[in-house]
């Protein structure tokens, strides 16, 4: 049927959604800062806060951590746990950033595009430290806001929406 239904209620307003690579859970990001994982598995489902983020989490997103960052300028990969892996911090450049507003991870989980304005931000994780680094930023002039972004399921090209 066409019949919407309710999967959970929260007192806070969703303003990002993401998949797990798997497409068994999603993440939600609430403008109180809290990130919500809800799973789809039979047996193991449910709603679990996963993290109190340091701002509103405009830009979410799910490969081999979880990624989130909005208008603070601040970067954090958090494990699956919720546990900060790791911390990017561009607090003192926000007047070129101005925010974080979308993020996506390419299909194999180990790189990570964010978008901020007029600027693309790129890491990618080194598995032999286990740790995430960033691989550059591209600058596009008059690009503005990124507000959504997608890749290719091969991986050779991503698309990004803008305003």
């Amino acid at each position: 049927s066409n019949k919407a239904h309710k999967l959970y209620s929260s007192e806070s307003y969703v303003v990002s959604l993401c998949s797990s690579p798997d497409g068994h859970a999603v993440l939600s990001g609430h403008v109180d800062g809290s990130i919500y994982r809800f799973s789809f598995e039979e047996g193991g489902g449910g709603q679990t806060k996963l993290a109190h983020h340091t701002c509103v989490p405009q830009a979410l997103a799910w490969g081999e951590n979880i990624v989130a960052a909005g208008n603070d300028g601040k970067v954090i990969l958090y494990d699956m746990e919720g546990g900060v892996h790791q911390l990017f911090d561009y607090s003192s450049n926000i007047t070129d950033i101005k925010e974080f507003t979308s993020a996506s991870f390419n299909p194999s989980g180990e790189s990570c595009v964010i978008g901020a304005w007029n600027r693309l931000h790129v890491f990618n994780l080194n598995i032999r430290r286990n740790l995430w680094e960033e691989a550059g930023v591209k600058e596009v002039t008059n690009m503005y806001a990124v507000t959504a972004m997608s890749w290719k399921l091969d991986g050779s090209r991503l698309c990004v929406g803008t305003l």
